[in-house]
């Protein structure tokens, strides 16, 4: 399988004009989005997570957040060095790109341009969890057909006789 067959295709995206507000409404108006990728014109020059925002904005430090900070541009925050993958990559490379970078999502982009996005949410949801969920319905389906034989249990008087030689 490939990327292609689990991207999500147009990901919401921002501009590098965009502020730090502007990427929490996108991020509000399109709920369950964490990631977006930014774009000058068509071409992808970072990606701006919701815990980067989190950082920026010091939420969860208990302070108050400064409003001023809402107005950051987005290129100030944003991760400038973009890990990708094309569409014809494989879901493996996706998985271990995930793994060894510990990212949460992986811009699309095919001829230099964005083209989709992939999360690790998209690899589980639509290919591992139905993945899991084939395999455990053909090894139910296999075993109403060849069930297993029932363990056998040793009696206890074999038991004895196995320490005693010892």
């Amino acid at each position: 399988m490939i990327i292609r067959d689990i991207m999500t295709e147009r990901p919401v995206r921002i501009g590098v004009e965009d502020t730090l507000l502007d990427a929490i409404k996108a991020m509000k108006n399109h709920e369950g989005i964490l990631h977006l990728p930014v774009l000058q014109g068509r071409q992808l020059v970072g990606i701006l997570s919701a815990s980067d925002i989190r950082n920026v904005l010091g939420i969860g430090s208990g302070e108050p957040v400064d409003p001023r900070l809402l107005q950051r541009k987005i290129t100030s925050v944003m991760t400038k060095k973009v890990t990708t993958v094309t569409p014809e990559d494989s879901l493996v490379r996706a998985a271990r790109l995930f793994t060894d970078g510990k990212f949460g999502s992986l811009p699309v982009v095919d001829k230099g341009e964005l083209v989709g996005i992939i999360t690790t949410g998209d690899l589980f949801n639509r290919h591992l969890i139905p993945l899991m969920e084939e395999t455990t319905q053909q090894a139910e389906a296999e075993e109403m057909i060849m069930p297993k034989p029932p363990l056998v249990q040793a009696d206890e008087s074999s038991k004895k006789t196995k320490k005693k030689k010892s």
